[in-house]
């Protein structure tokens, strides 16, 4: 397998520092080492596409990284609260709008609203227009890969193998009609958890039978993974967070871990279905890495930071202050972490977690030169179902 050359980095731990470019490394880039999870010493379960547990994720500050609130992006602001569902209510959707700015009166007045009142009413589409065309603009300066290279970063999966496979379909037959010398794909973490086939997205990453070499990143859940087989008194915010399914997946009897106990056997029979070529996988994964004039991470950079000195920590839990950032980080930086409807692309950041496991939509972002074009699962099942008519 070809290494990467120098100027692409592969980040790994807690204070990163530049990196030397000759230390060589399994998964194709250099990087600092950072201490694996110490090996131990040794029901049935909710469907994933529950609204109910949905809108617990997108109402609690809690809900989805523990003691870390939810914060909205300002330019390309989070979903409203129960945006994946179909049919909001009424003031759901009011309070949705009026967050875009777009400036819908109150519900509930009857005649008199002033006219003022009625050209904010009016202009209300325009302006929720122009904001998703503007979310969707390219950046002002130019980013770029190098010539030969054409980039696949994928966004948070989630269990969602079906999707996973799809993408990496749709990136195989790309790479059929357009070859190029060589291509790269980069999963942004967050393989695990939520979905029910988080056993199979690791099968898939780790069957060496993808199409194009693959830069696996860390995620914040793949984190919380590691740290409960460390150390399973802390298997409550991994379980909070969509671990029974990972448990479950691996076929992991999790009665006594809904119920709040059986943490140690629990932990103890993961590591032993994890077997080496899972675990190996997952304690190998980067904290980050860039290519050309991008760099890529699960969350997101502190900013007044150096990228080369960045805590994992940040790279794989940030929300604040580093969406609402207005300055430029040095490269452009390519990001999940905080669901979004659509891809975001914003002067100094791109966001592609559309929320898979919720949304079914698993986006893939394709650099290719200064080009940035779009992937995604509802793209790629209309094109099959149009082809099936």
């Amino acid at each position: 397998m070809p290494m990467l050359p120098a100027a692409e980095s592969g980040l790994r731990t807690g204070s990163l520092k530049p990196l030397n470019a000759s230390q060589p490394m399994a998964c194709s880039a250099s990087v600092i080492r950072q201490r694996a999870a110490p090996p131990l010493n040794s029901g049935r379960i909710r469907a994933w596409g529950s609204a109910a547990a949905l809108d617990r994720l997108l109402r609690s500050d809690q809900g989805h990284e523990t003691g870390r609130p939810r914060q909205a992006d300002v330019d390309a602001q989070e979903l409203p609260r129960g945006a994946f569902l179909a049919g909001w209510s009424t003031r759901e959707s009011r309070e949705g709008l009026r967050r875009l700015g777009c400036g819908l009166p109150r519900g509930g007045r009857g005649p008199g609203i002033s006219d003022r009142r009625n050209q904010r009413r009016t202009g209300s589409v325009t302006n929720l227009r122009a904001k998703w065309l503007r979310r969707l603009r390219p950046s002002e300066r130019s980013h770029s890969v190098p010539d030969t290279r054409r980039v696949y970063v994928i966004g948070d999966i989630h269990g969602r193998a079906d999707l996973l496979v799809q993408v990496l379909n749709s990136i195989a037959a790309d790479l059929t009609d357009r070859p190029i010398e060589e291509p790269v794909i980069i999963p942004l973490g967050d393989y695990v958890d939520r979905g029910l086939g988080s056993r199979t997205v690791l099968d898939i990453l780790t069957a060496g039978s993808l199409p194009a070499r693959c830069i696996a990143l860390r995620g914040n859940h793949e984190r919380m993974l590691l740290d409960f087989l460390a150390e399973p008194d802390r298997g409550i915010d991994w379980i909070r967070n969509g671990g029974l399914e990972t448990l479950h997946s691996y076929g992991i009897d999790i009665r006594a871990v809904r119920r709040g106990h059986g943490y140690g056997e629990a932990a103890a029979a993961l590591h032993a279905k994890l077997q080496p070529l899972h675990l190996g996988f997952l304690e190998r994964t980067l904290a980050g890495c860039e290519i050309g004039d991008y760099f890529f991470c699960h969350a997101g950079v502190r900013p007044g930071i150096p990228l080369s000195d960045q805590e994992e920590d940040d790279l794989l839990w940030i929300r604040e202050p580093f969406l609402s950032a207005k300055h430029d980080f040095g490269k452009m930086i390519v990001h999940g972490h905080t669901p979004v409807d659509r891809p975001a692309i914003l002067h100094n950041r791109i966001n592609i977690d559309t929320g898979a496991y919720i949304s079914g939509k698993l986006t893939c972002l394709v650099l290719e030169g200064s080009r940035q074009t779009f992937l995604d699962t509802r793209a790629i099942s209309a094109e099959v179902a149009a082809g099936s008519a």
